[in-house]
């Protein structure tokens, strides 16, 4: 629970983890935001933040995360004292670790940044304040994956793409992969349920990794305990998160899928932009990367 001393020791524990492995850039990014369950007050947590630069396209970045936060509603003792929070969001939290710990290995053409966001539970606080701050700072962000609730025992073959209209040729790009996982996509639309939400507020293109088959059991109540969990599953998961961000990373292409133009539809309109674009990108005329010919948006045409 974001209010409790139990939050500001998980954050510290996740920031030493990042630093375990090898990561330069690592630490609490401080914000406040207005407490309505406890006291009617201002508090402060922390988004646990882990920066692997590109190596060749550092100044483009990917945002990979989950809540780190856990809440109970209504069930005693209460979430002060037990909110174990292992699929929401243990589960996506491990899965950012797991990832940022295999790029960390070996660095990406483009930047990853990893947060473990704190009070998703209260608001998406800590993935709103993200997202503005670099909003207004001008960051160059490819993509966001989040990932939230992936670990939940019936699941075994089918995981959940939410995404809105100008993130559809990411998430149908992910969906491509997931057969080398033994796993199925499910494209549905995005709501305000996670915290992939503000990045599409703003704009960024992004998807959300979910559970196909939803832990309502466990979901805000002191069951959501790995006795619950279906670890075989969520590998797979992670395995085909880590495979679309080093992909992405790898190719041009993530500039045009979709909505190249964002005008919140895909028309002609788009076609006609991107050939603007090759033809009159600045330094000269520009020629696709192989990987992009053919479908680029991922619509089967």
């Amino acid at each position: 629970f974001v209010v409790s001393d139990s939050c500001t020791s998980a954050a510290v524990w996740l920031l030493n983890k990042f630093k375990s492995f090898g990561i330069d850039s690592v630490y609490l990014d401080t914000f406040t935001y207005f407490d309505w369950v406890i006291n009617n007050d201002w508090r402060t947590t922390y988004n646990v933040v882990a920066v692997v630069k590109g190596k060749v396209n550092p100044d483009k970045t990917m945002v990979v995360g989950g809540h780190y936060d856990s809440v109970t509603w209504g069930i005693p003792p209460g979430p002060m004292v037990w909110a174990p929070g292992a699929d929401d969001n243990g589960s996506g939290t491990a899965a950012t670790l797991e990832i940022a710990r295999q790029v960390a290995k070996d660095t990406l053409t483009a930047t990853v940044t990893f947060v473990c966001f704190s009070g998703e539970e209260l608001g998406l606080y800590g993935s709103y304040y993200h997202a503005y701050k670099h909003f207004s700072l001008g960051t160059d962000i490819q993509f966001m994956l989040n990932m939230d609730m992936i670990g939940y025992q019936p699941n075994s073959s089918v995981v959940e793409l939410q995404r809105d209209l100008i993130s559809d040729g990411y998430a149908k790009y992910m969906q491509s992969l997931a057969s080398s996982y033994n796993l199925s996509g499910v494209l549905t639309n995005a709501g305000a349920n996670s915290d992939h939400w503000p990045f599409m507020q703003r704009g960024w293109k992004a998807v959300f990794a979910h559970e196909y088959i939803f832990n309502n059991q466990g979901w805000h109540k002191n069951t959501d305990i790995v006795d619950s969990m279906n670890f075989d599953y969520m590998t797979k998961v992670v395995k085909l998160a880590l495979a679309t961000i080093a992909s992405l990373s790898q190719s041009p292409c993530q500039d045009f899928a979709g909505d190249p133009n964002n005008d919140n539809s895909t028309t002609l309109a788009d076609v006609i932009h991107l050939v603007n674009y090759v033809f009159n990108k600045p330094g000269g005329p520009w020629t696709f990367d192989p990987f992009c010919q053919g479908d680029v948006n991922g619509d089967g045409s």
